[in-house]
């Protein structure tokens, strides 16, 4: 079921396409689509951990960072080509591809070597 909006209207659903990469697994990189109910203020952190708990608890992200105010920057991602805390970085568009800041360091998926 479809959760409601606090003025009883559906959400929108966006479009959010994650970098996925696992070197035991597939030696080639490759984007999963995910559709995510969508509401004002959400971010793209929140997003994450909408479709790892509801749609894919395969998809590693930077999960353990939540300082929800842009301080320590574990949460770093590219959004739509432009790096982005994703902690504090509301979801505007309708299609975002979520990738690492540095695809030569990812360990699996989101998540980089330091």
């Amino acid at each position: 079921m479809m959760r409601q909006t606090s003025e009883g209207e559906t959400p929108a659903i966006k479009k959010m396409f994650c970098y996925r990469f696992n070197r035991e697994h597939r030696p080639m990189s490759y984007y999963s689509l995910y559709e995510i109910p969508s509401n004002d203020g959400m971010t793209v952190l929140d997003m994450l951990d909408y479709a790892a708990r509801h749609l894919d608890p395969s998809l590693s992200y930077p999960m353990h960072s939540r300082c929800d105010q842009g301080l320590c920057a574990r949460c770093a991602l590219r959004v739509n080509g432009k790096p982005v805390l994703s902690c504090i970085e509301i979801c505007g568009e309708e299609i975002l591809i979520v990738e690492p800041l540095d695809k030569k360091r990812v360990c699996k998926d989101l998540v980089s070597y330091p």
